[in-house]
């Protein structure tokens, strides 16, 4: 889907200027959809778990798993990722565009 049928909003709001309306159909034609907020949720929450569970395997080599711990002491948790995406817009200074899930709230 293009932007105007994904964000369910038209060219209204966003995309109310030529330059936005012509970049959200050239990304379409050219097979590129829009990220939706819990889309972003969902893809932050399983990188973490991919990187957690990478740190935990052995078969990773050492050097490699210390550069994952090194990104990890510094990635959100679950927690707080779900805490953004449920009461990040009270706060749209700190927002990280997220929302949550489909089925949770």
């Amino acid at each position: 889907m293009c932007c105007a049928a994904t964000s369910g909003r038209g060219w209204g709001n966003d995309y109310d200027s030529e330059a936005a309306k012509t970049n959200c159909q050239i990304n379409c034609l050219e097979g590129q959809t829009m990220t939706m907020p819990s889309e972003r949720t969902r893809a932050l929450r399983w990188a973490g778990e991919f990187l957690r569970e990478a740190a935990g395997t052995p078969e990773v080599p050492g050097d490699l798993k210390r550069q994952i711990k090194a990104i990890l002491r510094h990635y959100p948790t679950s927690a707080e990722i779900e805490h953004q995406a449920k009461y990040g817009h009270m706060h749209p200074e700190i927002s990280l565009w997220l929302e949550p899930e489909y089925g949770e709230m």
